[in-house]
């Protein structure tokens, strides 16, 4: 006859040695840590903007200053009185008082003039007062007149700038051929006697 019997079933073990009871903890946050090694506590503080530094190293508060106007300076190093250039003395052409220009036959102006006609010439002495002696001479363009060459000239209309020298020519009085000449007028006062050419006299 056979005995028959059964195998107990073992629980598992939690733990190699001794069996400890579990009971509940608490879990908390570290604070971030401000530094390498032992842990600090972290204050709030608040932040705000620096003054700015006036040198390297200590920072020292920056007081309001005044903004000044420096005047300009009239010269480097010691400050002098700048004094006005005067420019060097110049001379320019001299001035003339009288001249002459041919203004034909009255108020023909300076067409030509026939040689059978017989007129009035004219021309507009400068700053002449028609008081003066004056003469006419006519010579070939370029060349001065000679002693001989003058004729006595009479005067004309007279106004602030001048008067007008006459002088009639044609048959019976200054005869001229055909041809251009140079007409010259000469004034004589007490103190000058001013010899002025006046244009080209066209004659046909």
């Amino acid at each position: 006859m056979r005995t028959i019997s059964s195998d107990p079933q073992a629980h598992q073990v939690v733990t190699s040695g001794t069996t400890r009871s579990m009971s509940l903890g608490k879990a908390y946050v570290t604070p971030r840590v401000a530094g390498v090694g032992q842990a600090r506590t972290i204050n709030r503080a608040q932040g705000g903007p620096l003054h700015r530094a006036t040198s390297t190293g200590i920072v020292s508060a920056l007081r309001g200053s005044k903004t000044f106007r420096i005047g300009r300076v009239t010269g480097g190093g010691t400050s002098r009185l700048m004094q006005r250039r005067t420019p060097p003395l110049q001379v320019g052409l001299p001035i003339r008082s009288w001249s002459a220009r041919y203004v034909g036959r009255g108020r023909g102006g300076v067409e030509p003039m026939s040689s059978l006609s017989l007129e009035y010439l004219e021309f507009f002495v400068e700053n002449a007062s028609g008081s003066e002696q004056v003469e006419v001479a006519f010579t070939t363009p370029g060349q001065e007149p000679a002693d001989g060459q003058w004729h006595l000239a009479s005067w004309g209309a007279a106004g602030r700038a001048g008067a007008r020298a006459r002088i009639r020519v044609g048959p019976g009085a200054l005869v001229l051929g055909d041809g251009t000449y140079q007409g010259w007028v000469r004034v004589t006062t007490p103190s000058e006697r001013p010899v002025l050419p006046s244009g080209l006299v066209p004659i046909t």
